[in-house]
């Protein structure tokens, strides 16, 4: 299974040309990076150097210091010469220009075309990014647990469950228990790319009720069952020398 590409940029026009280029549902746009978000579950994770702030580094070098395994590309914008020095030495990576970027995006070969609910995840993103209610909904929904989340979510913004309900729709188009459940199966990507966790110990970590309705959502999410997203033995074994080699 090919894993999707993360594109961390500001810049609407970047993201659909490249988005014209890539496989349908392989290309994500994130405004920033940030733990637990979306990023931490692609194989490739193109970077626009104009986009990147403190928490995108952070993201970077906590990528490195826990040898995750992630393919970093800078895209080659004009920028500060000291965050074009300071990128590779956060996490490293090469600089492509947009071409050739491009050509790596035409050159993917994905799977099965990913569910409709999984491509909503990147239309929650930029909702998010121009709203800070939003925002602050979709940071607790990346750490909600428990069947009383949607009723936590609207205490901690200071509405009603109902209000909840229907500020989501007119902010992502889903109502908050589906935004929390997309959020969940974003969120325990990253322990089964990397943890070594037992499926049941991830689903235990991250509030499904069982290893089944673990199963269940991701299915329904992203087209595929967790265990696609484990990496073999080996592979592990060749991230972690690459990872001591940095």
């Amino acid at each position: 299974m090919q894993s999707p590409v993360v594109l961390v940029t500001h810049s609407r026009k970047l993201y659909r040309r490249m988005r014209s280029a890539a496989p349908p549902g392989a290309l994500l746009r994130v405004g920033c990076l940030f733990p637990a978000g979306p990023g931490e579950a692609a194989a490739t994770v193109m970077v626009d150097p104009r986009a990147v702030d403190s928490t995108c580094l952070r993201t970077l070098s906590g990528w490195r210091r826990d040898r995750a395994s992630h393919h970093v590309v800078y895209l080659a914008f004009h920028g500060s010469p000291d965050r074009l020095i300071t990128l590779p030495r956060v996490h490293p990576g090469p600089y492509l220009d947009v071409d050739r970027a491009i050509e790596h995006l035409r050159r993917l070969q994905i799977g099965p075309a990913p569910a409709p609910a999984w491509d909503d995840w990147a239309q929650i993103l930029e909702a998010a990014g121009g709203n800070e209610r939003a925002r602050v909904f979709l940071s607790l929904a990346l750490r909600a647990s428990g069947h009383n989340a949607v009723v936590d979510a609207a205490a901690a913004l200071h509405v009603g469950p109902r209000q909840l309900t229907r500020l989501c729709r007119r902010w992502f188009g889903h109502p908050p228990a589906a935004i929390i459940r997309q959020a969940r199966v974003v969120r325990a990507i990253p322990d089964l790319l990397v943890s070594g966790l037992s499926l049941t110990q991830i689903a235990r970590r991250h509030g499904f009720s069982s290893r089944q309705a673990m199963t269940r959502l991701f299915e329904i999410s992203s087209g595929h069952p967790p265990r696609a997203f484990r990496r073999p033995p080996d592979e592990e074994v060749r991230g972690a020398d690459a990872g001591a080699a940095c």
